[in-house]
């Protein structure tokens, strides 16, 4: 019945969460009185409403399945256990604020759109040496990203005049193409449109990450799609291309960079490796010298804009985005706090002890191994190991999970192989992370994101404990 590629809604790090500004609300209730609602008027419940729409006439795919076997038991046992899962928090969530549940925070619904627009202010002064110089107004905000990202708020800010309904449109269209993707690519290894359309409709319970992505409007969703193309072109056998993408991602983000130890496996992949640190080393340049008034000048600038965020965000607890933060270093930060030690005194430790597991791990291990565990290996590992690391960055998973779940295609049949109980315990953490957990908002103590740490931990241990099939996984990526 149903069978690999679970939504490609993938996915996002910094922004309006990290950076904490909570600006006015962007436009006025809807005529339900709904909270705060999308560019135009579109209100939220609308939007859900649209949703569940989709999801019900998906679903409704006019053909009677056969009988035949794609996938072990097994395998659709624990896709339907995490279905119903997943249709239980949503039903919840929404029995919850119908009946007037009231969070501190509000997930999908608080000030839609912030973190496109928190900036608007300050790239009113860029390209000139006030960008960089602090103010006194609160609503001018300071600069927390790398030189990249400022060229992407340009275009959003300058070329393009409405940066919110530019990323609603952009948004948009992800979704159109990542469902029109996953059911063509249904309907050609489940052998039915039936299955595919029952396959599309029930990934949509595992959308949270992009709904929250999109909500907040965080420039990650451009990190995401140049990284989805990127891992799409590694396993097509583009591997320049492939590493040109993330070097590109990288200089906007940082940690894309951790995609570049894919090149590090392969004998003859190196030119790709320096290709992509060259990429990224570009790009940086050409940002700095676009930003001027010279290049060390808005190198300087750009240093103490990020160094400004590490100390409100890495080094300090931020208790409105703590239960969104699943990065390994934030259980340690609650730890410190109740011992009460120096945050400062933690993250020099903290990236050093991490970058060495890394290397470890991956050099004496990850490297040997198939392709598929490399790169769910390398994808946890970014979204794992940052110091602050939000829940929209699990949008990087939905790739992986797609290309994991073809490498049940060969257990399919079944006089074959059993699945290995570690690929299966895999996609088990996948799901788990992909949970609408969050629904509820932030309670007076939430620790979503902490107990999230947990699967992204067991994950990293699935991936080095054996070698995953990566055939189906590179005929997937060819069939995108």
């Amino acid at each position: 019945m149903l069978q690999q590629s679970p939504p490609r809604f993938t996915t996002i790090v910094e922004g309006n969460l990290e950076s904490g500004h909570r600006p006015a609300d962007i436009s006025e209730n809807c005529c339900c009185n709904c909270p705060p609602s999308f560019p135009g008027g579109i209100c939220w419940r609308a939007f859900f409403r649209a949703f569940w729409a989709c999801y019900i006439l998906s679903a409704m795919s006019a053909e009677i399945p056969s009988q035949e076997t794609l996938v072990p038991r097994n395998v659709l046992g624990v896709w339907w256990i995490f279905c119903v899962i997943a249709s239980l928090l949503w039903v919840i969530c929404a029995i919850a604020h119908r009946h007037g549940y009231d969070p501190l925070a509000k997930p999908l619904l608080d000030s839609p759109l912030t973190d496109i627009t928190v900036y608007a202010q300050r790239f009113e002064l860029y390209r000139t040496p006030a960008f960089f110089a602090k103010s006194s107004d609160p609503k001018v905000s300071t600069f927390a990203y790398p030189p990249a990202a400022a060229l992407i708020y340009y275009f959003f800010y300058k070329i393009i005049p409405h940066s919110r309904y530019l990323y609603v449109g952009l948004s948009a269209l992800v979704s159109l193409v990542t469902i029109g993707s996953l059911w063509l690519l249904g309907v050609r290894f489940l052998r039915s449109p039936f299955r595919s359309g029952l396959f599309v409709a029930t990934s949509l319970l595992f959308s949270f990450p992009f709904l929250f992505l999109m909500q907040r409007g965080n420039i990650e969703l451009i990190v995401w799609i140049v990284i989805a193309i990127g891992i799409l072109a590694y396993f097509r056998g583009a591997l320049y291309l492939a590493a040109v993408l993330f070097g590109i991602a990288a200089s906007v983000k940082l940690y894309p960079v951790l995609l570049l130890g894919l090149f590090l496996s392969r004998r003859k992949a190196y030119g790709p490796f320096f290709a992509g640190l060259a990429s990224c080393t570009v790009v940086t340049l050409f940002a700095l010298w676009f930003s001027g008034p010279s290049i060390g000048y808005a190198a300087d600038g750009f240093a103490a804009g990020v160094a400004g965020f590490q100390g409100g965000y890495v080094k300090q607890i931020r208790f409105t985005e703590i239960g969104f933060d699943h990065s390994l270093f934030s259980p340690l930060k609650l730890l410190a706090i109740q011992h009460n030690m120096s945050l400062a005194s933690l993250t020099r430790p903290y990236y050093l002890i991490a970058g060495l597991f890394m290397a470890i791990a991956f050099f004496l291990r990850v490297r040997k191994l198939p392709s598929i565990n490399q790169l769910v290996f390398l994808v946890t590992a970014m979204i794992l190991f940052p110091p602050v690391s939000y829940e929209y960055t699990l949008v990087h998973l939905y790739l992986p999970l797609l290309l994991l779940l073809a490498t049940f295609v060969g257990y399919r049949s079944e006089s074959g192989p059993p699945v290995s109980s570690i690929v299966l315990g895999a996609l088990v953490c996948m799901l788990i992370l992909l949970l609408p957990v969050d629904l509820l908002g932030k309670l007076p103590v939430f620790l979503a994101g902490q107990l999230q740490v947990i699967p992204l931990l067991f994950l990293l241990g699935f991936t080095v404990a054996a070698p995953w099939t990566s055939e189906a996984a590179a005929v997937t990526a060819v069939s995108l």
